[in-house]
């Protein structure tokens, strides 16, 4: 490999370019990193095994406060 070859994408582009590249480049990962994050809370609130946990929980406050009556 050459040391062209090993400079990267940015350091390839002619330097008036490189700042607006760099800006790209963060833009889409930051995007791309929102965009994960919210599919996984999405995910998160739909899983069964949470929607299980929460109404075992309502089910056993239920029957405490019953009990306490």
């Amino acid at each position: 490999m050459t040391e062209k070859q090993r400079q990267g994408v940015i350091w390839g582009l002619e330097p008036e370019h490189r700042l607006l590249a760099l800006a790209w480049i963060t833009a889409v990962l930051l995007g791309l990193a929102l965009v994960i994050g919210l599919w996984t809370l999405l995910k998160a609130r739909r899983a069964t095994l949470l929607k299980a946990t929460l109404k075992e929980l309502l089910t056993d406050r239920t029957l405490l406060e019953e009990e306490d009556k």
